[in-house]
């Protein structure tokens, strides 16, 4: 099965990436990530046999409870591999972005797999882009917009299952962040 680790975004601020969004309409054939898919991909696990799922869950468990709940930033569009040449626009973290990339660390080091680049919010994936001048445009206009701010309590794994009209996604598991200390 098809699987991923990953940090959901906070259903509070779907409105506000479906905005971010909208400001792609029309420059092409672009697949826009449906709000309830919305999340931060910590690491793509790629093909995993039901064998290796336990030890997988025992790892992000334990990763899980060596990380207190922290808060994120959601701010800026980005353009995997480039904004010369774009497949997925997503969104960044911008507070607390070394806590998120530290958790990310070790997750690539607790799990099997391709070890995952920076933490980022799939907004969409570009089929086709009629208009390269206006979407570079956009794209420098929203290199610092605001989504807005959510707690990172969880991480999951998931099963990707994919369809013609796209991804279904299965929570496995649900592995949550130690609170933090009162002081």
């Amino acid at each position: 099965m098809r699987c991923f680790v990953s940090v959901d975004l906070d259903p509070s601020l779907r409105n506000a990436v479906r905005a971010v969004q909208k400001k792609f309409d029309g420059l092409g054939k672009i697949k826009f990530t449906e709000p309830e898919n919305l999340h931060f991909t910590i690491k793509f696990l790629g093909e995993v046999k039901e064998s290796q799922l336990e030890k997988i869950k025992e790892e992000l468990d334990r990763v899980a409870k060596n990380n207190s709940v922290f808060l994120i930033d959601i701010r800026g569009v980005g353009a995997f591999p480039s904004t010369n040449y774009i497949r997925v626009l997503w969104l960044g973290v911008e507070k607390n972005k070394e806590k998120m990339a530290n958790l990310q660390q070790q997750v690539n080091r607790a799990v099997p797999g391709k070890k995952s680049d920076t933490p980022h919010l799939t907004i969409c994936r570009d089929k086709y882009i009629k208009d390269r001048k206006r979407m570079s445009e956009i794209l420098e206009r929203l290199e610092r917009v605001r989504v807005g701010e959510m707690a990172v309590k969880s991480i999951k794994l998931k099963k990707s299952t994919l369809t013609p009209k796209g991804p279904i996604y299965e929570d496995l598991g649900i592995f949550y962040l130690s609170e933090p200390e009162r002081g």
